[in-house]
């Protein structure tokens, strides 16, 4: 399950994410999101984002 925490500095007005469950090729989604935001100052990737789920092969029925 994702999980997106946005905090907001109520005297500077700098926003910072925290983002959970993301995995390979969902963390270039919350970039994006980052960059049309504002100007981004710093990225961290979490291992998460090096992770990539394998699709499981649909069973194939032997014909005879």
């Amino acid at each position: 399950m994702e999980d997106v925490k946005i905090r907001i500095d109520k005297k500077t007005g700098k926003m910072s994410f925290d983002c959970a469950g993301f995995i390979g090729e969902g963390c270039s989604v919350i970039e994006e999101i980052e960059q049309q935001l504002g100007s981004v100052t710093k990225h961290e990737d979490k291992d998460e984002r090096y992770q990539y789920e394998i699709p499981v092969p649909a069973q194939q029925g032997i014909m005879g």
